[in-house]
């Protein structure tokens, strides 16, 4: 049976030039249309109010047929009918993005647009205004300014926007087994005094010490993976971050924290009724959207309704 979860993500432009909100409510109101290789054009629709953006992709997919399967004198037989010339066939994903710590919930089913292209689509979006805002910077320079403050200006637009998915430890080896590769673990551990030895000139005087371990892209990563697992017990609660490469060669930063992989699920037939209260003009009217962000309020308020310090 078909079902739709949510997943948790998170948005941060802390380290960039353009504020996550100022850059989401560009975005509501505006026609934002992307072309995918297959053929099928993804759309995404943006709304807000005081405390939340709502959102909508729809994948819309270029096809004019669809089978089925009849009975004809109980026999089962397959069906093949056309779509009209103004029918598409349509996969919707509903979304919520907190204003005051850029979390969010991302309802997910089979066929639809994954959380990592939903993102990968926003932060692409992202860079192409901070491009323009550089670009703007950069113009307003002499011709003859010096190449430090070239350099300034471009330092100031380097991050992008940072993505990251919402995933618990027990679940990282069932979740980074579906990447094409690992390449980096991030992470602070929970006792530094244990990991230094006698010899370091630090030793007794580190609070805490981040760690950024690059991984050989020639090693099997489910040898990674198996590391990785093993020392979580280590590791600060909140801190592991690990870059992964999907299907599509786009970067995903996974965020390991004590939170569900899944917040929540429905049968797919309960999805689609809910879709029927769904309105692109008055998005936040949509019963599944209602309830993603009942969702980040009450049931889960503790992990997308909190203020986020880094």
């Amino acid at each position: 049976m078909y079902i739709s979860k949510n997943y948790g993500f998170s948005f941060s432009a802390q380290k960039s030039d353009i504020e996550l909100n100022s850059f989401l409510s560009s975005l509501v109101g505006v026609n934002v249309e992307f072309s995918i290789k297959s053929g099928n054009i993804r759309r995404i629709i943006l709304d807000s109010d005081d405390k939340f953006f709502y959102g909508v992709v729809i994948t819309i997919k270029n096809q004019k047929r669809f089978a089925s399967l009849v009975s004809d004198k109980g026999e089962m037989k397959v069906k093949i009918s056309e779509l009209a010339d103004l029918e598409k066939i349509a996969e919707f994903n509903f979304l919520v993005v907190n204003k005051l710590n850029g979390f969010g919930l991302y309802q997910y089913h089979y066929g639809a647009c994954t959380l990592p292209n939903f993102a990968s689509m926003i932060t692409s979006l992202y860079r192409r205004k901070l491009e323009q805002k550089r670009k703007v910077e950069l113009d307003v320079l002499a011709e003859d300014a010096p190449q430090k403050q070239i350099k300034a200006v471009n330092s100031r637009f380097f991050h992008g926007l940072a993505f990251e998915m919402l995933v618990q430890s027990r679940d990282i080896e069932k979740v980074l087994a579906k990447y094409k590769e690992i390449r980096s673990f991030k992470y602070e551990i929970a006792s530094v005094e244990a990991y230094l030895s006698d010899d370091s000139p630090l030793h007794g005087l580190v609070a805490k010490a981040r760690h950024d371990v690059r991984f050989d892209s020639s090693v099997d990563s489910s040898l990674i993976i198996k590391g990785i697992q093993n020392m979580m017990s280590t590791v600060k609660e909140k801190t592991a971050r690990i870059e992964v490469l999907d299907d599509q060669d786009e970067p995903v930063s996974v965020k390991i924290m004590d939170v569900p992989v899944n917040y929540g699920e429905m049968a797919y037939d309960d999805f689609i009724l809910g879709l029927m209260t769904f309105d692109p003009k008055e998005l936040r009217g949509c019963s599944l959207v209602k309830a993603l962000k009942d969702k980040c309020e009450t049931e889960y308020a503790h992990v997308f309704s909190k203020k986020v310090v880094e």
